[in-house]
């Protein structure tokens, strides 16, 4: 019975050894992402309010903590960031391709590989067209993000992380 006491104990020890953690703590959010929707640049105004036969962009902004960097969705090597927007409401179509902010250039040379990252913000968008007669009324829109982040010691699992926003179709301005 002792030998089964002593046996048990080791066993207990080694299963809570096995589920320390080893290095340095990692923050519970890295990279936290917000989603938009917004007209184009040259547009006076923000709003979230679109006409029909208007485009407005989906804008989905990452915050990176500092110390920490995220592969870009252009990068070479590395887990490359992904993109994706689920099937758009009725009305609504993507137009051309995913755009993003300047990532950085780097090397690395454990894995003798370039990679390009984002560190501190960084905004991708997807440019949406309302079809011409669309009834007013709210929309949302969806999709996902999938990312992985690094700092100098430890580089997480990749996560994916989804998203929604909403936008108003409005024909003719609110009185």
């Amino acid at each position: 019975m002792l030998r089964l006491l002593v046996l048990s104990g080791l066993l207990l020890a080694a299963s809570a050894a096995s589920s320390a953690q080893i290095g340095p703590a990692v923050p519970d959010e890295v990279v936290t992402w917000t989603a938009t929707v917004a007209p184009p640049r040259t547009a006076a105004e923000w709003t979230d309010t679109f006409a029909p036969g208007e485009q407005a962009y989906v804008t989905v902004t990452a915050r990176v903590r500092p110390g920490w960097r995220v592969y870009a969705l252009d990068s070479p090597g590395g887990l490359p960031l992904q993109f994706h927007l689920d099937a758009l409401p009725d009305g609504l179509a993507p137009e051309g391709a995913v755009g993003h902010t300047p990532p950085r250039d780097a090397y690395d040379p454990v894995l003798e590989e370039a990679y390009r990252y984002y560190a501190g913000e960084a905004r991708l968008w997807q440019a949406v067209r309302l079809a011409p007669g669309l009834a007013d009324g709210p929309r949302e829109v969806t999709g996902a993000i999938r990312f992985a982040a690094c700092n100098d010691e430890v580089c997480l699992p990749p996560r994916e992380v989804p998203f929604r926003a909403r936008l108003t179709v409005r024909a003719a301005p609110a009185p």
